[in-house]
Formats: C-alpha cells, sequence, structure tokens
C-alpha cells in the first residue's frame, strides 16, 4: 500500500459521511444500502491504517489506530 495519509483520510471521513446517510434512511435493521456502507467505512478504516503504517515505515510518524474489531465496537 502507498496510499498518502492525508488522501485516505479523506477517503475515510467520506465513507463516515455516506455511512451516516444511510443509516438515517434505514429501512430495517438489514438494510443493504446501510451493511454496504458499513463495509465501505471498514474498507476506508483499514486502508486508511495502511497508509499510516507505511508513512511509518518511509520514515514519517504514525498515530496509532485501533483494529477493525475495535472499529465494529464503537459502530455498534
Amino acid at each position: 500500500m502507498s496510499a498518502d495519509p492525508r488522501a485516505a483520510l479523506n477517503q475515510l471521513v467520506a465513507a463516515f459521511e455516506r455511512h451516516l446517510e444511510a443509516s438515517s434512511t434505514r429501512h430495517g435493521d438489514d438494510d443493504p444500502t446501510v451493511v454496504a456502507a458499513y463495509e465501505d467505512l471498514a474498507d476506508a478504516f483499514e486502508a486508511y491504517d495502511g497508509a499510516l503504517y507505511d508513512a511509518k515505515r518511509r520514515g514519517k510518524k504514525r498515530v496509532e489506530t485501533r483494529p477493525r474489531s475495535m472499529l465494529r465496537g464503537l459502530m455498534g
């Protein structure tokens, strides 16, 4: 992975916004739009975490992040 951490963060924020939008118009507990938005959010988080890790390997400071299982706990 060689993504820029700032770009990955922007994608993560956009994924949070899509998840919020999908959640606010959900149709039942298993709404496929919400499920897809959640999965996209989890993927964006992993991409952001990977970008931070790669930046550290290139000599930049890495901010500690939480694993995907922790993200799931935060999101319910």
